[in-house]
């Protein structure tokens, strides 16, 4: 290779045909156009590498080891799973729940008992359709299968119910008695007080 080469420089020309070329030598006299290039010296040294700071290394290696580290599935805060858990009963809810729960036992477990309070023993009624009413008071509600039966002269007077009221009508007049009787299953399981009353109704001529 020439010294024009080790220099850095490299011929083009064109020929006589429109044909670019590139060399290491100078151009016949007869090229079209002619330029001389310029290389960069392949003897200049090669710059000195340059380095960051170490310390900015060492940290962005800590971070990055951090993160790697680091679980996927990270734990809830505690404050999260306080929020989505029911807050414990407090001891006067524990003794309230305690109190409605014995009271339930209480009144399952007490006999029922019952009374007719529409009317009263003796007493005198004038209606001249013969109207009367019968209510009667329980001290705990019917249980399932359980219903009411009024009895008037001793004797059922219409189906049992669970209604604790009867309105009786057309009843004719004379002195008559009622009772109302628990039932379960076909048995009598309590009764009430036996009411007397005298129905007087006007009569027609």
């Amino acid at each position: 290779m020439g010294q024009a080469a080790l220099a850095g420089q490299v011929y083009k020309w064109t020929d006589s045909k429109g044909v670019t070329h590139f060399s290491d030598t100078p151009p016949p006299e007869k090229a079209n156009s002619k330029e001389v290039l310029s290389l960069p010296d392949i003897k200049a040294p090669a710059p000195e590498p340059q380095y960051s700071d170490s310390t900015q290394v060492a940290q962005a290696q800590s971070s990055a080891t951090s993160l790697l580290d680091s679980p996927k599935d990270q734990d809830v805060p505690e404050t999260e799973n306080m929020a989505n858990t029911t807050p414990p009963a407090t001891k006067s809810e524990l003794a309230e729940d305690k109190h409605n729960t014995t009271k339930q036992s209480a009144e399952a477990d007490k006999k029922i008992a019952l009374k007719i309070i529409s009317l009263q023993d003796d007493q005198t009624i004038r209606s001249n359709r013969g109207f009367i009413t019968v209510q009667v008071e329980l001290n705990k509600k019917l249980e399932i299968g359980q219903s009411l039966q009024l009895m008037m002269d001793t004797q059922p007077y219409g189906a049992p119910q669970t209604p604790p009221l009867w309105e009786l009508k057309n009843i004719d007049r004379g002195s008559h008695t009622f009772l109302v009787n628990v039932v379960e299953s076909g048995k009598v399981i309590a009764s009430s007080n036996t009411i007397t009353v005298h129905l007087h109704r006007t009569t027609v001529k």
